[in-house]
């Protein structure tokens, strides 16, 4: 049965588009479609697909402006006409396996959602390839569960069933395309299915939002390896720009709206804006030591009163294995940004003293 829709946002992606949509072939007879939405590309991005899709009918091109990311994966579900929908970045690409199986067992187990395991390029897998395999030890879990534990309620770390997966990420998953579509006539175009003009962390926020929408149902991790992040082509590993700092304020807009439309409590939206928060400070800490305007950027958008308000309670599995980001935690949720960025820089110097006279 043709049962599956992989959609692929593609932005200035020549070099990487031809394996990625090739690569969804392995799905093999359950692809019913594999739609690529360019975000306004200037390259050969758009003549690559044509040419492809010139040997099958499958292969579906979408084109619009420029508008990121999120724009383009909801564009691209909006056209999906499958069951299932797998979302897949320009620059990665999908594994070979019995699909078709593994939405089988979805369905009969009557799963919402299947999150598979990945790989980073350059990775081997040292465990289970194949589908049967992975079927037979499949770990399901309450997708309220689920919720709690990436809102950052119980500690990852607790369940070791999550090596080897990503959490937060939209790819390696297979989605119910109904379950997609109630929440975005739910919650409304801004807001879903990914929230738009968010350049970090969107991804979070979808799957947060899908599982609010599963309710009571049930989610499968399947440890069979669907995907390859190739991370040195990622664009989601991009440098970091002064300007990001309005992606987060975004972020936080965002995530009191979802508080308002209830699918975060307050304490949740307290902790999703704290993890995404200090997650952003540590790449912004690292970065101005090399760039000032990055801090000064921050330290303008982010004043005393908005710390105090919005950092009240962070993530204890968001502060490092040992604890050791608490003390940047704490003096961030009491107001002073600019002390939290030399905090960083001091501690960063006694660490690297530290790792040399270890090292001699």
């Amino acid at each position: 049965m043709n049962n599956i829709s992989v959609v692929i946002p593609a932005y200035q992606a020549e070099d990487t588009i031809c394996r990625s949509v090739k690569s969804a072939f392995n799905i093999g007879s359950s692809l019913f479609e594999v739609i690529v939405v360019d975000d306004g590309s200037t390259d050969e991005t758009c003549k690559i697909v044509e040419k492809l899709a010139v040997s099958s009918s499958k292969i579906k091109l979408i084109r619009q402006n420029n508008m990121g990311r999120s724009a383009a994966r909801n564009t691209g579900f909006k056209a999906a006409l499958a069951d299932w929908v797998m979302f897949l970045d320009a620059d990665d690409f999908l594994f070979p396996g019995d699909y078709e199986k593994l939405v089988g067992f979805a369905d009969d187990k009557e799963l919402g959602l299947l999150v598979c395991k990945y790989l980073k390029s350059g990775e081997e897998a040292f465990e289970i390839h194949d589908t049967n395999d992975a079927l037979s030890n499949v770990v399901i879990m309450e997708s309220a569960k689920l919720k709690r534990i990436m809102v950052g309620d119980h500690c990852r770390c607790d369940v070791p069933e999550f090596s080897g997966y990503e959490l937060n990420a939209a790819w390696a998953r297979l989605y119910r395309r109904e379950v997609i579509a109630e929440a975005a006539n739910c919650l409304g175009a801004s807001l879903a299915p990914f929230p738009l003009g968010l350049r970090f962390s969107e991804d979070r926020l979808f799957n947060l939002e899908y599982l609010w929408m599963l309710e009571n149902e049930h989610v499968g991790f399947v440890p069979f390896y669907a995907y390859c992040w190739d991370i040195g082509n990622s664009s989601t590993c991009s440098r970091v720009r002064p300007r990001d700092v309005d992606s987060l304020s975004l972020f936080a807009s965002v995530t009191r709206e979802l508080e308002k439309r209830s699918v975060f409590s307050s304490r949740d939206r307290d902790l999703v804006l704290s993890r995404e928060f200090i997650e952003q400070f540590k790449r912004a800490a690292q970065m101005s030591r090399d760039n000032p305007e990055i801090s000064a950027a921050w330290i303008e958008e982010f004043d005393s009163a908005w710390l105090k308000e919005n950092l009240k309670e962070f993530p204890s599995d968001c502060l490092g294995v040992n604890g050791q980001w608490g003390i940047i935690a704490k003096i961030l949720a009491g107001g002073h940004l600019g002390f939290a960025f030399n905090a960083y820089t001091a501690i960063s110097m006694i660490k690297a003293q530290v790792k040399r006279a270890i090292t001699k």
